[in-house]
């Protein structure tokens, strides 16, 4: 039997804190992107913080998204899901 596919992640909806985070990160990072392709198709010139600050929201929403998936695979594997700490990546060095 063919297993059927959901196209939205309704597991994350019982997770509060893990949906909260994932849409807290998620959205500065498409409204970032989207303003901003916005008006390099119109050909405006994009600022230099616009390139520096893409790679943090980008690495934030990572994160967030990593938290969680460790934390429903913690349920779905009968632990507590209240024991995954949230940690942000290192920042790298250069």
């Amino acid at each position: 039997m063919p297993m059927k596919r959901r196209s939205l992640p309704v597991w994350l909806l019982r997770d509060v804190p893990a949906f909260l985070g994932v849409m807290i990160s998620f959205w500065p990072l498409m409204i970032l992107v989207i303003r901003n392709g916005f008006a390099a198709t119109r050909g405006k010139k994009i600022s230099r913080s616009v390139f520096d600050q893409l790679p943090i929201f980008l690495a934030h929403a990572e994160c967030r998204l990593d938290f969680a998936l460790w934390r429903e695979a913690y349920r779905r594997l009968g632990g507590n899901p209240r024991l995954i700490p949230f940690e942000l990546f290192p920042t790298p060095e250069s």
